[in-house]
C-alpha cells in the first residue's frame, strides 16, 4: 500500500473583502496547480482553497503572501476576517467604514513573526501599519495588555473561541452585522462627515451554539 497523502483548506484574509488584482490571479492558478480546481468565495469576504497536498503547503502559503494576500488570522481562536461593505462606492461613511475594518483586522492580527518564519523563511511583506494602530495596540492605559509579550493583546492562549467583528453604514447590512460578536455602525453628521461609531455587541458567531454560557 502506497502512504498516505493529507490534504489541507486555506483560508484567506480580505478584511473589507478588498482583493486586489494580483492576488486574485495568484489564487486562481494556484487552484488549478495545487487544488481541486475550484476556488471558493465565502460569507465572510475571503477565498477558500481546498484540497493543497501537504508537500505544497508552503509554496501556496508563500505564494499568497508574496502576492499580497494573507492567511494570518483567517481560522484560529483569534480575530477573523473583518467585514465592511465590499461595494466600490466613494461615498465618505463607505470609505470611513472599510478603513475602520482595515484597522481593526491590523489591530488584532498576531505579531509573534512566526507566521512569516514558517511560510516565508522570516521575510516579511506589507508589514506598514498606520501610527494609530501601532499607538492602540501598545496603548495599556486600562491594564488589559499582556506587557513584555509578543502578543500584547492575545498574550500567551489567544482567546476561548474565534471573534468576529464587521463594520458598516447605516441601511447596508450586507455584513448580517448583528450575528458578528462586535458590530460597528459609522455615524455621520448632515454633511456626511463620519463622527464616530454605534456599537452593537453579543452576536452568535464567536460561541458554541446549544451550551449555557
Amino acid at each position: 500500500r502506497g502512504g498516505r497523502s493529507y490534504s489541507f483548506m486555506l483560508r484567506t484574509k480580505n478584511p473589507s473583502g478588498k482583493v486586489p488584482n494580483q492576488l486574485y490571479l495568484t489564487m486562481d492558478d494556484l487552484a488549478n496547480e495545487f487544488g481541486i480546481g475550484t476556488l471558493r468565495l465565502t460569507t465572510r469576504q475571503t477565498f477558500q482553497l481546498h484540497g493543497v497536498l501537504k508537500q505544497n503547503l508552503k509554496t501556496v502559503m508563500s505564494s499568497i503572501i508574496k502576492n499580497m494576500g494573507s492567511t494570518l488570522g483567517a481560522c484560529g481562536d483569534l480575530n477573523r476576517n473583518v467585514l465592511a461593505p465590499a461595494a466600490p462606492y466613494v461615498k465618505k461613511d463607505y470609505l470611513f467604514a472599510q478603513e475602520t475594518a482595515d484597522n481593526i483586522a491590523a489591530l488584532l492580527s498576531p505579531q509573534s513573526g512566526f507566521y512569516y518564519d514558517m511560510w516565508v523563511d522570516g521575510e516579511q511583506f506589507m508589514t506598514a501599519e498606520p501610527p494609530e494602530v501601532v499607538k492602540a495596540r501598545n496603548d495599556n492605559s486600562h491594564g488589559t495588555n499582556f506587557v513584555d509579550s509578543p502578543e500584547p493583546i492575545y498574550g500567551t492562549q489567544f482567546l476561548p473561541r474565534k471573534f468576529k467583528v464587521a463594520v458598516t453604514v447605516p441601511t447596508d447590512n450586507s455584513v448580517d452585522l448583528l450575528t458578528n460578536d462586535i458590530g460597528v455602525v459609522v455615524v455621520s453628521d448632515e454633511n456626511g462627515e463620519p463622527q464616530g461609531f454605534n456599537l452593537y455587541v453579543g452576536g452568535g458567531m464567536g460561541r458554541t451554539h446549544r451550551m449555557e454560557s
